[in-house]
């Protein structure tokens, strides 16, 4: 187990930027967002219920603009350790490029935190890991986004059968730029805490290795179950107020 959040630590911090000619912008198709929505899913690691992962959305609206506010929580303990993983950003509801993003990561007792405000052409980044503070500014481009609204984004992602399309995710805390492939590999019906849903397969490509995705084919197209087989973690859709029972008490 405790490799296992090695590895989900390690992606965290993970990244390489790769400068290249800047790709067509990506096609979106996005479900009529819900004001307050919120989504609550159960975190599975080596087939253990292990924690649970909620995000909420709210609508808002900053000067002419109207935006999107996601925040999330991830919560997951195993015998090595808990993980507390909480993000909120500022997304422009039009295009879901990123205004600004906070992160704060707790996990083994060390605790990392970023912020990311976003411009037209760069990420400038502040943030706080074991060696120290450090900022950094690097250059983006039409298609680049936030590493923490990527599932968000998946639900808006135009894609035809077998097309694959490449954008990059800024992480904070790594102060860098990772490029990620995704594209849609087939539909499948699957039965989860929640229910059961017909959904398109999604396969993003990040760091040489594959994470399987699955969405509501219509609808509100939220994400259904999200796999991570290196890691070994799945994430499933749940009920409305279950995944409350695996979130951290307050002492």
């Amino acid at each position: 187990m405790k490799k296992t959040l090695f590895v989900i630590f390690s992606l965290i911090l993970l990244g390489v930027f790769c400068a290249k000619q800047e790709a067509p912008g990506i096609r979106l198709s996005p479900p009529k967002w819900t004001d307050n929505e919120v989504n609550q899913y159960q975190v599975l690691v080596g087939g253990q219920p292990s924690g649970s992962y909620i995000m909420s959305i709210r609508l808002s609206q900053i000067g002419a603009d109207s935006t999107i506010e996601l925040s999330a929580l991830t919560y997951i303990k195993v015998a090595s350790g808990e993980t507390r993983d909480s993000s909120w950003m500022v997304l422009r509801r039009d295009n879901l490029r990123p205004i600004k993003s906070v992160k704060v990561l707790n996990t083994h007792g060390v605790t990392l935190s970023s912020e990311v405000t976003y411009s037209r052409d760069k990420a400038a980044i502040k943030a706080k890991i074991p060696s120290g503070e450090k900022s950094v500014d690097i250059p983006i481009g039409i298609n680049h986004f936030d590493n923490d609204e990527i599932t968000t984004l998946l639900r808006a992602l135009e894609l035809k059968p077998d097309e694959e399309k490449e954008l990059n995710t800024v992480t904070g805390l790594g102060g860098t730029s990772i490029p990620v492939k995704i594209k849609i590999t087939g539909e499948e019906k699957l039965t989860v805490p929640a229910g059961e849903f017909e959904c398109n397969k999604y396969q993003m490509t990040l760091a040489g290795r594959a994470i399987e995705v699955f969405y509501e084919k219509t609808g509100m197209k939220r994400m259904v179950k999200y796999h991570d087989t290196v890691a070994n973690m799945i994430m499933e859709l749940a009920p409305p107020g279950a995944a409350e029972e695996t979130k951290p008490k307050k002492k």
